[in-house]
């Protein structure tokens, strides 16, 4: 046992207990604060409750054991077994301080509340912050109850008229209609040919179907026209692929003359193609009819004009090869993000919830005004995220995709608009039941909660003041969280400020982002992220108490990546002592688990030491110290190849940053590849790419 640590945070049960519960919550959508505000890379609830308890309970581990079992019962803890686990988790009568100095979503920082303990966290996105503050800071002193009685009041109220403003802009939602398919026309400047751009055909594509339903383009004497046709299960996969072929996206040329046609989504209009109706059972799609109000113009104009802040300035998407796809193709607004009828949808609702704001404040108190509204601001995520001209149309369950899932922002050339007002996928009423159901699992709690906007690079904080720093930091350059954000945020920045009480930056974009971006920093992007992540890390080592527990989840596909992390440790006093493998995203449980993992990563746990570190000895791969035990542990428990090799790379990794760190990239790169080369040997099916960042 290594008597570093606390006693739970030596037992190999207490990480596949973390991958069990993880895999278990991702299943149990709508039930969570994460279904209130979207965030990317989240991790569940109530795995983070599980590592948060294990890095700070001290007693028998039978006893831990029974309690967390009993604080997995419930995504809320209720107030006697909150009462119980700041007993046992006290220090000298006080509660221990918790820091996530790269908040995100906020699930550290809620779970830290949960348990009953004092809660600090950070992040450099206002938008985060935003979020953070409605689901912890300003409920605080409210009773939830009241909450979310006056949240579905409101939300009610709010919808039944939004339904009734928007009853002229879908002509046919009597009809059941509840969703379209667009596409973009465009003219030939040589021979004036009509010409569709699309190129995903299908629309039911079931697998228990023997047909599946198709588009299917024709062209005329002067235009292309689309019809529905029955093409059977054997003959689709040549269908697509000549779809696709012959579209005019794969060829860039007009279907009549052969000119070339370039692809600016600026010289074409969006055409409806198809209408989606719900029947008793299933859907049906029938070419659509419907001509659009042609006052669209006018309400647009006068609804920007009301919303002053969002008609002072259209803001440019960053233009990145290879992640911000749509710029390329003429989307190069966020306010083009989504077309017209969409945006006048999220203009009414904005002009709604500003105004609510006010009368809730006048009844009720601002208080309650700013978690209300701030709670209610998620059905406009909810119009941005799956409902914009890249919204794709899942034809295998007939069900719409999410816009801002990550890490890059596509290009759809077919898209679907739903009504949001119908009961049709991603309708704004199944919103507000999942942001009612994610409010009812907010924790009331009187400890300490701050949340600061700021960098890990520079916390404000005294030195020597945490019990216990837990955090998931970005992982180099799979996601930059400022590029997805500002798509919400262009629309929510006025009310953001409204309820914040300050004025607030146009976007969320900061130089300080840790990101390893070649947009941003050019070749220097791996020097700035490691250099970053190293003052981050040391930032920690100030702020922590010389007995606290540091717990980082990380994880990447690539060398460069993990040289990152290894260069932060090895320029700290940090020692790593335990290293586990988390599968918090997989399709099964790692019992007896088939299926690959999705999204593996690490959590390293250790401590702050006084003793020197000297120079990696040249003689360190070969003495390099292998874990069988653990290997063949992790196999009887059923865990996927991969991530057994990530597991004895961590292994690995934990004695590397024993030692200072080699001054050349270079060097430092070819010690880790050779690290890896080692493992591969062990398992196969395990290795990291050499790519540099994106």
């Amino acid at each position: 046992m290594n008597y570093e640590l606390p006693f739970l945070l030596n037992e190999d049960f207490i990480f596949n207990k973390i991958s069990n519960i993880g895999f278990k919550e991702r299943y149990t959508k709508g039930k969570t604060p994460h279904s209130i505000h979207p965030w990317w890379a989240r991790r569940p609830y109530l795995s983070m409750r599980v590592l948060i308890f294990s890095c700070l309970y001290k007693g028998e581990i039978d006893k831990g054991s029974q309690l967390m079992e009993q604080m997995l019962l419930d995504q809320k803890l209720n107030s006697s077994l909150q009462k119980k686990l700041q007993e046992v988790l006290s220090r000298d009568g006080k509660y221990p301080s918790i820091l996530d100095p790269f908040s995100g979503g906020g699930t550290i920082p809620l779970e830290s509340v949960n348990l009953g303990l004092n809660s600090y966290s950070v992040d450099a996105n206002i938008l985060s912050v935003f979020i953070q503050k409605i689901l912890l800071e300003f409920p605080s002193k409210l009773s939830m109850d009241e909450v979310i009685h006056h949240t579905n009041i409101a939300g009610v109220k709010l919808l039944n008229k939004l339904k009734q403003q928007t009853k002229d802009l879908y002509p046919h939602r009597n009809r059941s209609i509840i969703g379209y398919i667009w596409s973009y026309r465009g003219k030939c400047t040589n021979c004036e040919f009509s010409f569709l751009v699309s190129n995903r055909p299908w629309l039911d594509k079931k697998k228990k179907k023997n047909n599946y339903l198709a588009l299917k383009v024709n062209k005329n004497l002067t235009c292309n026209d689309v019809e529905i046709i029955s093409i059977t299960k054997e003959n689709a996969k040549n269908y697509s692929k000549l779809y696709r072929k012959n579209s005019v996206v794969a060829t860039k040329q007009c279907p009549n003359c052969w000119s070339e046609i370039n692809l600016d989504v600026n010289h074409f209009t969006d055409e409806i193609l198809v209408e989606i109706k719900k029947e008793r059972v299933g859907k049906s799609f029938s070419i659509s009819d419907q001509n659009l109000p042609t006052n669209l113009n006018s309400i647009e104009q006068r609804l920007l004009g009301e919303l002053s802040y969002l008609s002072e300035d259209f803001i440019d998407i960053p233009k990145w090869s290879g992640i911000t796809n749509l710029t390329i193709y003429g989307l190069t607004e966020y306010i083009n993000f989504l077309n017209q009828r969409q945006r006048i949808i999220v203009l009414l609702l904005l002009k709604s919830l500003h105004k609510e704001f006010e009368l809730i404040k006048e009844e009720k108190g601002e208080p309650m005004a700013k978690v209300v509204i701030g709670l209610l601001s998620g059905l406009v995520d909810q119009l941005v995220d799956w409902n914009s001209r890249i919204t794709m149309w899942i034809s295998q369950n007939q069900q719409v995709g999410r816009s801002l899932s990550g890490p890059g922002i596509p290009m759809y050339w077919d898209y679907v608009e739903i009504d949001p007002l119908s009961t049709g996928p991603a309708n704004l009423w199944d919103k507000l039941d999942r942001i009612l159901n994610g409010a009812a699992q907010i924790p009331e709690n009187q400890a300490i909660i701050e949340i600061h906007q700021g960098i890990a690079q520079e916390l404000p904080f005294k030195s020597d003041f945490f019990d216990a720093v837990i955090t998931d930091p970005p992982y180099y350059d799979n996601l930059n969280y400022s590029l997805l954000a500002d798509f919400i945020y262009f629309w929510k920045r006025g009310l953001i400020s409204q309820l914040l009480g300050r004025d607030i930056n146009k976007t969320t974009r900061i130089h300080q982002e840790l990101v390893a971006s070649k947009n941003i920093h050019g070749s220097l992007a791996h020097e700035w992220f490691s250099n970053g992540f190293m003052k981050a890390i040391k930032e920690i080592e100030r702020t922590i108490k010389p007995d606290g527990i540091f717990s980082l989840i990380y994880s990447h596909k690539t060398v460069m990546a993990w040289d990152a992390l290894c260069f932060a440790y090895q320029n700290s006093n940090f020692y790593i002592y335990q290293v586990q493998p988390l599968g918090i995203e997989r399709k099964a449980r790692p019992r007896g688990m088939m299926a690959k993992a999705v999204n593996s990563c690490l959590v390293l746990i250790g401590k702050k030491q006084t003793q020197k570190k000297f120079p990696i000895p040249e003689n360190f791969i070969e003495n390099l110290v292998i874990d069988h035990n653990f290997v063949l542990s992790l196999r009887n428990n059923g865990w996927d190849e991969f991530d057994i090799g990530l597991g004895l790379f961590g292994k690995c990794i934990q004695q590397l940053v024993q030692y200072t760190p080699y001054p050349v990239v270079e060097n430092r790169i070819n010690l880790i590849t050779q690290i890896v080369n080692k493992i591969n040997e062990i398992v196969p099916s395990f290795n990291l790419d050499t790519r540099t960042s994106i």
